[in-house]
């Protein structure tokens, strides 16, 4: 099963300068228990933006155009290296912007965080179809910081 993972706020954007525009813990941590065990799949200017820190409890993959068999210590795969794995395993693609339109196509399910603000950003979701999808779980969370998010799992229609 091949998921998207990942937060936006009101206007799409998901980041700006090769990071996150917003510093929100329990976003974070979200996203920290949505992908906690899986195989994540980022673009290496994603991984960079990270300052190359593989996430622990998760085995971190770079999808890269460069011939490289690893990037700073984490393995380098191909679209169709994902594509094959996603039939027996989840994998969950987590940024950035050309790594998402390159697997829309493909996607199950799409587990979104929507940060009801807006920020500076130079880094936009790509644009989602959501006819194809079906909202299954929906929860409006307040911070401790009185900032909202919406968290959303969609599911494609058909797939599961």
């Amino acid at each position: 099963m091949l998921r998207f993972v990942f937060a936006e706020d009101m206007n799409h954007i998901i980041g700006n300068q090769q990071q996150l525009p917003w510093r929100i813990p329990e976003e974070l941590a979200y996203f920290k228990t949505q992908t906690m065990n899986h195989q994540i799949v980022m673009g290496r200017k994603t991984f960079d933006g990270m300052n190359h820190r593989l996430l622990p409890g998760r085995e971190t993959r770079i999808l890269s155009r460069q011939p490289l068999e690893t990037y700073h210590g984490a393995p380098v795969v191909s679209v169709e290296d994902v594509l094959n794995q996603s039939t027996d395993q989840i994998i969950d693609i987590i940024g950035g912007s050309e790594v998402f339109e390159v697997f829309l196509p493909y996607v199950d399910v799409l587990v979104r965080s929507v940060i009801q603000e807006t920020f500076e950003g130079d880094t936009w979701m790509p644009t989602i179809d959501y006819t194809t999808f079906e909202c299954v779980s929906q929860q409006e969370v307040t911070t401790k910081n009185q900032q909202s998010i919406r968290y959303e799992i969609w599911v494609k229609k058909g797939s599961i």
